[in-house]
């Protein structure tokens, strides 16, 4: 890649008919506009538009692949499982928002008061799903004690297999809405956030006001809706991946009685780590 292609790419993508400025702060829109106007008259396409988005489809597999990146000496071992899942406009985000709040969205979830808490394998583990426009995954992740990798991954099976059982309490689903709720209004707590709501709505094709049907939705949702969703994201964990990156020679001993897949060549991971 040349400088050339940069500057190329970036003339293609950064156009101001594509883009759009939000702003939050102490300005009414007539006092911006003049200083924007200013600022951004002369800005004009350089480029040809881009031709769009390149069409894409997620490959689906019928069980879970692991790879293995060995880094000889670590003393721990990054473990993260990638699955896909829905895009942001999906019916099913709210209530899978919800859901990853009672497995590993907070410090009180499962995976962490499991694995952190109960066992003192990591500092942290969680788990999240990121929606995206035109897709999503589910991604859950912790960095432990090389000792005990096996144990670790134990864990995390034990609480998908808990997610398929399907046994969230209504305790733990209100204590999810209420957790929704607050940082809600957290987020607008600041002009920041504010943006950052207006942001993530935009990129993905979603009004602003869309976030109060989003708590009425959590409002509606029960435990019985969240454990028929919960079995459907833990049956899609056949279709992703288990990473392991840490040292082969400590980790592949403690995979021996897990039942996984045997890890693949990890020679294409190489270049993310």
């Amino acid at each position: 890649v040349t400088l050339d292609d940069v500057k190329s790419a970036y003339a293609a993508a950064i156009r101001p008919e594509a883009s759009t400025l939000l702003v939050a702060g102490d300005v009414t829109q007539a006092e911006l506009e003049p200083m924007l106007n200013k600022a951004l008259n002369g800005w004009k396409s350089s480029a040809a538009a881009p031709s769009g988005p390149a069409e894409f489809s997620i490959p689906t597999h019928q069980c879970l692949r692991v790879y293995l990146v060995d880094r000889p000496g670590a003393t721990q071992t990054v473990i993260r499982y990638q699955a896909p899942s829905v895009p942001f406009a999906s019916d099913q985000r709210v209530a899978m928002e919800l859901l990853n709040t009672v497995l590993g969205g907070t410090f009180t979830s499962r995976l962490n008061q499991n694995l952190r808490e109960d066992h003192g394998y990591t500092y942290g583990a969680r788990s999240r799903f990121a929606m995206e426009r035109s897709a999503g995954s589910f991604y859950a992740a912790a960095q432990v004690q090389a000792e005990v990798t096996g144990e670790a991954i134990k864990e995390f099976m034990n609480e998908f297999a808990r997610l398929a059982k399907g046994d969230l309490t209504d305790d733990e689903v209100a204590k999810a809405r209420e957790t929704a709720r607050n940082m809600t209004v957290e987020q607008f707590s600041s002009l920041d956030g504010m943006l950052a709501a207006a942001e993530l709505r935009l990129a993905n094709g979603v009004p602003l006001d869309s976030i109060a049907g989003d708590l009425e939705k959590a409002r509606a949702i029960k435990a019985a809706d969240l454990n028929t969703l919960g079995a459907t994201v833990a049956s899609t964990l056949n279709q992703g991946v288990l990473v392991l990156v840490g040292d082969q020679s400590v980790i592949m001993p403690q995979l021996a009685d897990l039942k996984l897949p045997a890890p693949k060549p990890s020679w294409l991971l190489r270049w993310m780590i």
